[in-house]
């Protein structure tokens, strides 16, 4: 058991479901709408060490959220032509400039989707269901995102101090 607990903690294995990579990255601008998704992404940066600056002539890297959408569609009806399952579509485009604007990251959008069975009687309860889905689905989003800056970090050259 310990010698299969050390060869997984030495390759990098996580627990799906675990806390989002820690990524510090060199003073690093966050370009977006107040929300949900700008709070996740500023949470998780500052939680890795990065510090936000203020202002685009103050930051090494400048990360751009270009949009966050949420669309809801039906997978299935019944035979009495009621809805069964709904399925959410969750979408975010962002990129990343570096020095003096050169893109390091061209606008990308990450796709989620997700399904869940719906119920007339429950409707309550699946609205609620339908929100931690939503949030299930941005949490990914973040990690992708952090993942991608992270590797970014480590394949770019050093940047002036």
């Amino acid at each position: 058991m310990v010698c299969a607990t050390l060869v997984l903690s030495a390759c990098g294995f996580h627990l799906r479901g675990s806390d989002v990579t820690q990524v510090m990255l060199p003073p690093t601008y966050l370009a977006a709408e107040a929300g949900s998704l700008r709070q996740a992404i500023q949470r998780a940066l500052t939680k890795g060490g990065t510090t936000l600056v203020g202002e685009t002539a103050q930051a090494q890297r400048v990360v751009r959220l270009l949009g966050e959408r949420v669309d809801r569609r039906v997978l299935s009806v019944g035979a009495a032509g009621t809805v069964e399952e709904y399925e959410l579509h969750y979408a975010v485009t962002y990129a990343v400039d570096g020095v003096k604007g050169a893109p390091l990251i061209a606008p990308e959008t990450l796709t989620q989707v997700r399904s869940y069975a719906f119920s007339e009687t429950e409707v309550l309860g699946k609205d609620v269901e339908q929100e931690t889905l939503v949030q299930d689905m941005r949490r990914d989003a973040v990690g992708q995102i952090l993942r991608r800056l992270q590797n970014l970090s480590s394949t770019v050259e050093p940047l002036a101090p």
